[in-house]
Parts: C-alpha cells; sequence; structure tokens
C-alpha cells in the first residue's frame, strides 16, 4: 500500500548551475543533491539574496566559536579533467571571514576534507558580494564532490549564491 516515497541517487553532472531560488527555504532545506555536514545545524537555503547576487534565496552557512559547518556540492563526471572552474559569490557578516574550498577524501566523514582554497571574505553586506573563481587541480581518483567550509574559530555568518561549476574558459 502507498503512497510510497523514495529518493534516488543523484547522478553526476558535467556541469551545474544552482541559484536556490528554486528549492524551499528554511532551517534543513537544501536544493536536491547538496547536503550539509558539521556540527553546526545552520547550513541551509534562506531568503534575502540581492544583487550583486540573484534575489531571492541563498545558501547560509553559520557556526558558532566552536561548531563546524560544511556544505556538500552536487557529484561531477570530470572533477580530475581540469577543464573546469568553480564560481560562486560570497561575503560574510564580519571581514576577514574564510570560506574554505576542498572535498571530503571520505565523502561520509567531514574530518576528511582537503583543502583546496581559501577565500577571503572582503565585505560585510549583501550588496558588495564579491564572485570568486576557484580551479580545483590534483583531485584524486574517485572523488566527485566539492565541498565548502566555514573556517572555524570565531563565530561568523557566510552566504553564498550563484555556484557555478563550468568550462575553464578564457571568456
Amino acid at each position: 500500500k502507498g503512497p510510497l516515497i523514495f529518493t534516488t541517487s543523484c547522478i553526476e553532472v558535467t556541469e551545474f548551475i544552482q541559484n536556490f531560488d528554486y528549492s524551499p527555504t528554511g532551517v534543513g532545506l537544501l536544493p536536491t543533491c547538496w547536503s550539509s555536514g558539521g556540527t553546526s545545524a545552520n547550513v541551509y537555503n534562506t531568503t534575502g539574496s540581492v544583487a550583486p547576487m540573484s534575489p531571492a534565496n541563498r545558501l547560509y552557512m553559520n557556526i558558532a566559536a566552536t561548531t563546524t559547518a560544511f556544505a556538500i556540492l552536487p557529484p561531477v563526471s570530470n572533477l580530475q579533467a581540469n577543464t573546469h572552474r568553480l564560481k560562486l559569490k560570497a561575503y560574510a557578516t564580519a571581514t576577514g571571514k574564510i570560506l574554505r574550498v576542498g572535498y571530503l577524501a571520505n565523502p561520509t566523514d567531514v574530518s576528511s576534507f582537503v583543502e583546496i582554497s581559501q577565500l577571503s571574505m572582503p565585505s560585510t553586506a549583501a550588496t558588495s558580494a564579491t564572485e570568486f573563481t576557484v580551479i580545483p587541480t590534483g583531485i584524486p581518483a574517485g572523488v566527485k564532490n566539492l565541498a565548502f567550509e566555514v573556517l572555524s574559530g570565531t563565530a561568523t555568518s557566510i552566504y553564498i549564491d550563484d555556484v557555478k561549476w563550468e568550462i575553464n574558459s578564457a571568456c
């Protein structure tokens, strides 16, 4: 008897764009094929995005001084090809905060996070969000998902929008 509710595994893609505008918002809610990890429950899709981010939703990542927060991106099939880049727009609630971009060596263990790049958040206002580009290289075979981590140490919130995994072109 039903109805039956089930979710299929996310298939690997070669490119994606996520502006968070077509997913429900609220604590515990993330777009399809995104997941969270760490000790903070504050990684979720929220409202309030304004230009230069694409209104109206964005990803919210928040830590206290002793918590950790990870957002795991959808799986891609070409992470090792050295042909693509990750682009995103972000800002923090305080200057000098760090968003780390990397991957999980063990996809079920956030303590296996391997950093690729540190993004220093230069602004504290949504209207001055900055676009960042990360070009991953040297990713081990078998790794399919990139991840964001808010660098621990002091309480902060980082907002992220317009995440793209795209061909790395000069244009």
